[in-house]
């Protein structure tokens, strides 16, 4: 069982990195490309991404056994639209 724990922990560092390096290239290709073409849209368009690299980069966590709830939570939600 210990084994399996290992292995589920280092396919999450691993689902980690992928997935910090595919938001990167997002952002450089997509977000900031979006943000000049509509500048009056930049804080939605950067919160739009935000939200979605943080809803990833938890699930990868609980996906790589965090305790459901107990060290990786969401809440409390900041406002990030005016």
């Amino acid at each position: 069982m210990r084994l399996v724990a290992q292995i589920r922990s280092l396919l999450g560092v691993a689902g980690l990195v992928v997935w910090m390096i595919v938001g990167d290239v997002w952002e450089r290709l997509v977000v900031w490309p979006a943000i000049r073409l509509r500048p009056a849209k930049g804080q939605a368009i950067i919160a739009w991404y935000m939200k979605g690299m943080s809803n990833g980069i938890l699930g990868i966590i609980r996906a790589g056994g965090a305790a459901s709830g107990a060290r990786a939570r969401s809440r409390p939600r900041i406002r990030t639209t005016w």
